[in-house]
């Protein structure tokens, strides 16, 4: 809250006097998360194939294949671009909506899709040179 306030006493009156309500509420929001993001460990994703209920005892060379795949997708995540990482996180860590993220990260719910596009294509060109299918990508 300190930090709103102060960033409110160096801006010009006019400039947040008829929304200092909603611009309050933004820049709290936007310190409370960059707090978050700061303290918060990096939990990686969920490499362990719990399969289905159907499907309790799962294939182990498919197991093991998916494992590796995400494992691979993991360490190319960290190289994408942080705002396109940031959004296939929001998406598919947190199953957050195109509008959820784009709250989040305040850009418009078209460029968070463009950039969730772009991020799983990166995803892919990176993976196909490692020799792994993609999804839709399969040869018969």
């Amino acid at each position: 809250m300190q930090e709103a306030f102060l960033e409110l006493v160096r801006c010009e009156r006019s400039d947040v006097e008829t929304r200092a309500r909603a611009w309050l509420f933004t820049v709290t929001r936007n310190r409370a998360l960059d707090l978050v993001r700061k303290e918060r460990p990096m939990h990686p994703i969920d490499l362990v194939d719990r399969g289905t209920a159907a499907d309790a005892q799962p294939d182990p060379a498919g197991a093991a294949v998916r494992r590796e795949t995400l494992a691979r997708v993991e360490v190319l995540l960290a190289v994408l671009p942080d705002t396109q990482r940031e959004v296939l996180e929001l998406k598919f860590r947190h199953g957050l909506s195109y509008r959820e993220i784009a709250d989040v990260t305040q850009h418009s719910i078209g460029h968070v899709g463009w950039l969730i596009h772009h991020g799983i294509r990166n995803l892919r060109r990176r993976l196909d040179p490692l020799g792994v299918e993609t999804a839709g990508e399969a040869t018969a």
